[in-house]
């Protein structure tokens, strides 16, 4: 990545307006403002969003927090008697990894490759500098993924299921398949990987502010409104790539046709002019308009499922763990400079 790209990421304060980085030929907004114009201006329409609410509601939703449930539980079952625990690896990925492929009616054998294709396809999006071999992977990935799951769908056609993906073959009806393809990935990927990032962070940011670990550990119901401080306070998403449709102005930025515009949504959760205190975590935070799942249509396509698993993951942890320790200071953070998601979180209990 060139020193200037990797600078106005690092450097991105919700104090700066749009900066503009020549050798990328690209715009970055941080102040909540205007990112908040931002994602108006390159606003995605797209049915997907409407089909996964239809499908909601067709779905079992108490099943599937009781699922959630049932994984947490089972993967704290099996460190018991370690007194030790990742909670990236051992926690939050063993609970989203066994979730997400039976929400969908994955079958065990396919799991693993389910898995491999939504990580891949989730890594090249991200990218600013992707690599030739990057991009090439996460197409595969994506051609890969598409073919098994119009099996999927064909399947579901001729034999409906009670699982997450025949209640959006239910909600399509008789419309085409591309939209259910997109919904599954988005959802799929929010439900891993943007889960698995949120709980990391989230658990690292409560043992590094005791007294709001303390808080919570004794009032889960306080669980909802910790995940959405959390997603204000270490969401993992730091920006959000746009390209302009058109020539167009876009808080007071002159950005051309084509030219990439990336939305420091971290920088704009910690904007001092909306949010007060905007470095200290709290838990009570009461108006909190975090910009974490954007503004709405596919930006906050996954949202439900996120909020869903990482709210009973926390509660299910502090619960069966309430004197939980970090075991080092030596956290290592993935190498994707739009993302935040630790590599391992190790902790003692």
């Amino acid at each position: 990545m060139p020193a200037d790209v990797a600078f106005a990421i690092t450097q991105l304060s919700s104090h700066d307006g749009p900066t503009y980085v020549p050798s990328h030929d690209a715009w970055f907004f941080s102040r909540y403002a205007d990112v908040v114009a931002g994602l108006r201006a390159f606003r995605t329409q797209h049915l997907s969003s409407d089909l996964a609410a239809q499908a909601f509601v067709r779905f079992d939703t108490a099943a599937l927090r009781n699922r959630v449930r049932h994984a947490c539980e089972h993967a704290l079952e099996r460190v018991r008697n370690e007194h030790r625990l990742d909670v990236v690896r051992d926690y939050a990925a063993a609970v989203t990894s066994t979730v997400v492929p039976e929400l969908f009616g994955i079958s065990l054998p396919d799991r693993e490759r389910f898995l491999q294709w939504c990580k891949a396809i989730h890594r090249t999006r991200q990218q600013i500098d992707g690599t030739r071999s990057i991009e090439r992977v996460g197409a595969e990935a994506a051609r890969e993924l598409a073919d098994y799951l119009l099996r999927l769908i064909a399947d579901r056609r001729t034999e409906p299921r009670d699982d997450l993906l025949g209640a959006l073959v239910a909600a399509a009806g008789d419309s085409g398949t591309d939209d259910i393809v997109d919904c599954v990935v988005s959802l799929a990927i929010a439900g891993t990987e943007t889960t698995t990032d949120l709980l990391g962070l989230g658990v690292l940011a409560l043992l590094e502010s005791p007294e709001q670990f303390h808080l919570l550990r004794g009032s889960p119901d306080l669980a909802p409104a910790a995940v959405e401080e959390l997603l204000r306070y270490c969401g993992p998403v730091r920006l959000t790539p746009r390209r302009a449709p058109s020539t167009m102005v876009v808080a007071g930025a002159q950005v051309a046709e084509g030219q990439l515009v990336m939305l420091g949504l971290a920088a704009a959760n910690r904007d001092p002019a909306v949010f007060s205190a905007p470095d200290e975590l709290d838990l009570m935070r009461t108006d909190n308009r975090h910009l974490t799942f954007g503004l709405g249509g596919l930006d906050r396509l996954g949202a439900p499922l996120v909020r869903l698993q990482a709210e009973i993951a926390l509660q299910t942890l502090l619960r069966r763990l309430p004197y939980l320790e970090l075991a080092d200071n030596d956290h290592r953070y993935q190498d994707v400079p739009t993302l935040r998601g630790l590599r391992a979180l190790p902790v003692v209990f």
